[in-house]
């Protein structure tokens, strides 16, 4: 009997291993993910946290074991799906909480908070913590400390293993073993109490591995491919991964780098590893005319200090070809429109240029002369972005007067602003440095700006000004009007392709939606940055940032 009682607290002992290990491993890649990714710069974070925080959502997800993140003041940041199961919570219910509220016994939290406070790593702790209800919960708690470069502190990871009904099962236990003492009847009832309280551990432990089959068959099924590096050697790899690089049923396992060299399949991907020293990165990687992938690396510590790599790859053929044919399409199409309208405005331009038109003819030939025009400008976009895409926008650059291109631009608009009867002015300060810029880029991205200004401004005035930061070493524009504004809501979508606000279509139903799409291209390729603020009804400021 006794034999059985100790082979029923270790199989509890077991099950707590597995759960603390899947907890300790998901929480740890869940925070290097994060971690890693701040680093980069921030161009890069932008495209990367879409991905990442994705992957690293779904993982929360899935996670049975209870997580969260909390700040160096032990706020809640995140909760995962189990710590909300377990405490009876929404999700992210409890974020901006302080996580001190949910002890049950405050004075020994406390202490196990002082104590990860000093040592930044804690490994299961008894404390009692209580639920949405109030009810007291009893666990073991591990929390590790996360450092910038600097060792300071940005965050905790902590997990929490409900040891409640063990606590609850070696009470009874003790209980029974006094009672079966005293009497035979008694043990006998226990031991049919013991088996129930084991069935239902069984029940629990069933659960967990169900729980871990789930995680290990998204793995298994994940679209994309998957390699996981651990100690220079090839530890796992799934399906996916195994159909890219021909990696049949011989293939072995625990392979190191060098012998996956050999594999003309595996070759150029090794190849990228090595060159970015199995470090976190996301590049595309061309393995045949027909196979293009997009690799992602995430660095995973491991208990013993080591940090592996996980691989994901991937397939962006589709997208490439489809937007290559895009690009050809518009690239083909702009340049065989524009021979014929810019034979259509010569002929247009010499209509206007005789006496003989009546004053109907006149303006009929005017209006046509107009549309003509903004057909013009619109494949002049077209061409505009798909040279973007293509990545030959910008031309060589130049030391170049920033202040002589903006008033370049102001008299190219002067018509359109005397038609309105509005008034530009251009403030600059003295000591304004060359900008080492393409100049006909940035004129057409002040144009583009001073054009939406004042097309949008009923009434008012419209001031360009341009300075020099010292600190941050670069030129700063702006553009200030007292137009329309843009609502609070579209804001976020300003600078997208083809878009244009609502109450901007009121005003001007003409335009092609791409002008600010092509600005902000042409400052981030000269190294820059734009922004702006808006008001509806009051007027919106364009900034831009390029250094000198």
């Amino acid at each position: 009997m006794f034999d059985e009682r100790r082979r029923s607290l270790r199989r509890i002992h077991h099950f707590l291993d597995v759960v603390k290990n899947l907890s300790r491993g998901f929480a740890s890649l869940h925070m290097d993910a994060k971690n890693n990714f701040s680093k980069r710069k921030e161009k890069e974070l932008e495209e990367d946290t879409i991905v990442l925080e994705m992957a690293i959502k779904n993982f929360w997800e899935i996670l049975p074991i209870p997580v969260c993140t909390t700040s160096p003041t032990f706020i809640i940041l995140e909760t995962g799906k189990g710590f909300d199961v377990l405490f009876g919570y929404v999700k992210n219910e409890l974020a901006g909480e302080s996580l001190k509220e949910m002890a049950f016994d405050g004075d020994n939290f406390k202490k196990i908070l002082d104590k990860l406070f000093q040592q930044r790593k804690i490994s299961n702790i008894e404390a009692t913590l209580q639920n949405k209800k109030g009810e007291k919960i009893s666990v073991l708690v591990s929390a590790i400390a996360q450092e910038d470069k600097r060792g300071e502190v940005f965050s905790y990871l902590f997990s929490f293993v409900d040891v409640t009904l063990i606590k609850e099962t070696e009470r009874k236990l003790q209980e029974q073993i006094k009672d079966s003492m005293r009497n035979a009847q008694e043990l006998t009832e226990s031991k049919k109490a013991l088996m129930n309280i084991l069935e239902d551990v069984e029940k629990e432990r069933k659960k967990a591995e169900l729980e871990r089959d789930k995680t290990l068959a998204l793995i298994h099924n994940f679209a994309d491919g998957l390699l996981f590096f651990e100690k220079g050697k090839l530890t796992l790899f799934n399906p996916q991964a195994a159909k890219t690089f021909a990696m049949n049923r011989s293939f072995k396992r625990n392979q190191s780098v060098a012998a996956l060299s050999e594999n003309a399949k595996l070759k150029p991907l090794v190849e990228l590893l090595q060159n970015s020293h199995f470090k976190a990165f996301r590049q595309e990687l061309r393995l045949a005319e027909n196979l293009i992938l997009e690799v992602s690396s995430i660095e995973v510590p491991q208990e013993d200090g080591e940090k592996g790599v996980m691989v994901v790859l991937h397939d962006v053929t589709r997208e490439k070809f489809v937007e290559k044919m895009k690009t050809d399409f518009v690239t083909i199409a702009a340049h065989q429109l524009r021979t014929p309208l810019s034979a259509i405005k010569w002929t247009l331009s010499m209509l206007l240029s005789t006496s003989g038109l009546g004053a109907e003819q006149q303006d009929f030939v005017n209006k046509a002369y107009a549309s003509n025009e903004r057909i013009i400008n619109l494949v002049n976009d077209l061409l505009n972005v798909t040279k973007i895409e293509e990545g030959k926008f910008i031309s060589e650059l130049e030391k170049t007067d920033m202040a002589s291109v903006i008033r370049q631009a102001i008299n190219d608009m002067k018509n359109l602003a005397a038609a309105k009867n509005l008034k530009t002015e251009f403030l600059t300060s003295s000591g304004v440095p060359l900008a080492n810029i393409d100049k006909d880029k940035i004129l057409l991205a002040v144009g583009n700006l001073l054009e939406n200004a004042i097309r949008y401004t009923r009434d008012g005035q419209i001031t360009l000004e341009l300075g020099f930061d010292k600190e941050k070493e670069e030129l700063v524009f702006s553009i200030t009007d007292t137009g329309i504004g843009i609502p609070k809501d579209q804001q976020e979508r300003v600078f997208s392709r083809f878009f244009r606000a609502p109450n901007a279509l009121k005003v001007e139903t003409e335009g092609s939606g791409l002008g600010l799409y092509i600005v902000k291209n042409i400052i981030e390729a000269h190294g820059g940055r734009i922004w702006f603020k808006s008001e509806p009804d009051k007027g919106s400021t364009f900034y831009f940032a390029i250094p000198r």
